[in-house]
Parts: C-alpha cells; sequence; structure tokens
C-alpha cells in the first residue's frame, strides 16, 4: 500500500513557519578531510497552483575536520531516543481526562474539531476559524472605553476547557492549502493525519512527540492530544500560570492576521 506523501523527499525535512527540528547529520565515511557539506533551502509547494517563491540557499556548511570516529549505527529510520534508554522516551499521552466545556454566561463552542477556513459566515472570502470572522475591534475596550467591559475577540470560535485535564481534539484544514497549526502555552502531541471527511487520501500515524506547529495538508484532519499542564506564576512560588487565555492560529502570519486564529481559554480546575 502506498505511503502517505509528505511532499518532500528522502533526506529533506519540512521546516514549517516558526517551526524548528532537530536533526543528526551523519557524516558519510566518505567525506573527504576538508571536504564541506552544505544544507540547502528548497521552495515548498503549500498549495496545488503555486509555490511561495522562496529562494534556494545556503543555510548552514559543515566543514568536515578531524578523524573518522567510531561507527555509532545510526541509519535510515533509527529510532533515536529509543537508543538512549527509558529517561529520554516521550511521555505517552494515552489517558484522555477532559473535555470542552461551556460555563454560564460564555461563549464559545464545544465542536472538539476546529475548523481553518477560508470562507466566513457572512459569505466573504477571508482566513477564518468555523467560518467565523475575526473583528477588527483590537482593543478589548467595550463601548463605555473601559478594558472591564471588553468582550474576547473570538467569542463564537473560542474553545474552553479546564486546568490539569488532557483533551483529544481535532483540527480540520477545510481548505486546499497547508497550514501550519500552532497553540500557545502548551506542546500538543499530533496523533495522526487523516482526509477530511467527504475527501479521500492516505492517513498517517505520528510516532510519539511533542510539538509546538503541525504542518497540516489541505483537506486533512489532524487529531491531536493536549495536557493542560500548570506551570508557576512570575512570582516562581504559585501556581496558576496555565490559566488563562492561549492562542491558537495558523502560522503563516498574513491568514492570522486576517482571522485563522482564535483563543483556547483554560479556566481553573474542576
Amino acid at each position: 500500500m502506498a505511503e502517505f506523501d509528505f511532499e518532500y523527499g528522502q533526506g529533506e525535512i519540512l521546516v514549517p513557519p516558526a517551526g524548528r527540528a532537530d536533526v543528526v547529520a551523519a557524516i558519510p565515511a566518505s567525506a573527504e578531510q576538508n571536504s564541506v557539506l552544505t544544507l540547502w533551502t528548497e521552495d515548498y509547494q503549500r498549495v496545488e497552483a503555486t509555490y511561495s517563491w522562496l529562494p534556494t540557499v545556503p543555510v548552514m556548511h559543515l566543514k568536515v575536520a578531524g578523524t573518522a570516529a567510531t561507527a555509532y549505527g545510526i541509519a535510515n529510520g533509527t529510532a533515536l531516543l529509543a537508543r538512549l534508554g527509558a529517561q529520554a522516551m516521550v511521555h505517552v499521552l494515552h489517558m484522555v481526562t477532559g473535555d470542552l466545556v461551556l460555563g454560564s454566561g460564555e461563549q464559545g463552542s464545544l465542536d472538539k474539531d476546529i475548523k481553518l477556513t477560508f470562507q466566513s459566515t457572512t459569505g466573504a472570502f477571508e482566513p477564518s476559524v468555523d467560518g467565523v470572522p475575526m473583528p477588527r475591534e483590537f482593543t478589548g475596550l467595550g463601548t463605555d472605553g473601559l478594558a472591564g467591559s471588553g468582550n474576547p475577540f473570538f467569542l463564537e470560535s473560542a474553545r474552553h476547557a479546564n486546568l490539569s485535564k488532557t483533551l483529544e481534539l481535532t483540527m480540520t484544514n477545510a481548505t486546499g492549502a497547508h497550514h501550519p497549526f500552532h497553540l500557545h502555552g502548551f506542546s500538543v502531541q499530533p496523533i495522526k493525519l487523516t482526509p477530511r471527511t467527504g475527501t479521500t487520501g492516505r492517513s498517517y500515524r505520528f510516532r510519539h512527540e511533542f510539538r509546538d506547529i503541525v504542518d497540516v495538508p489541505g483537506n486533512y484532519t489532524l487529531t491531536f492530544r493536549v495536557s493542560l499542564d500548570d506551570r508557576k506564576m512570575k512570582d516562581n512560588l504559585s501556581a496558576g500560570g496555565g490559566i488563562g487565555r492561549w492562542m491558537f492560529h495558523c502560522h503563516i502570519l498574513p491568514h492570522a492576521t486576517f482571522g485563522m486564529r482564535s483563543e483556547l481559554h483554560v479556566h481553573g480546575p474542576h
């Protein structure tokens, strides 16, 4: 059976906007002394019709020096963490302990599928979450000019959950372009990529890892888990630093700027 196609080849990695990757550079034994190995950028086709027009430029030069070390046995597909022992293994979020909540007087959505959309509820073609256009008022102030009477920017598409819970959510890319998904405040553990309902394609199951940004192809659904762990406040003594409004968005900044973003409101534990 054909494998999931990430649209890049062996020896290449995809680093989405603001993303990062840990890599091991295995220097071939045939590399000559004082030779130079170069890591290059290459443009990536994020939409079917075109590329992003990124230039092909060198990112890093590795100059081969010294003597060859004893072969460590790293080959394609080597599970590096497994070789480092149990202390280096990733904590797997097996158990889901919470769900989305919506308290009295709060506005938001209980839909566990977050949708990145280009069409808004007004019929306009613009980046959005769940088709909800972003209000163009950024101050957060109410009509009386006071911050206390202002509303959150994203009322209909906001999600609410309680601190210290582990959630399983999905993010459906309802567009034809790739979108790098990012949640502030918490790393997510991606589980799988599956074709959006009503479409066909290959699925992909992730190895256990935590990510800050996950690139989601067009018309695919990302299933992920997130543990809403607490952290210390600024005084480094009291807890409750995980409580608050945490933005999630597409990390292509023009998309986020024009509305492809919303918030996860984390409330005190219940």
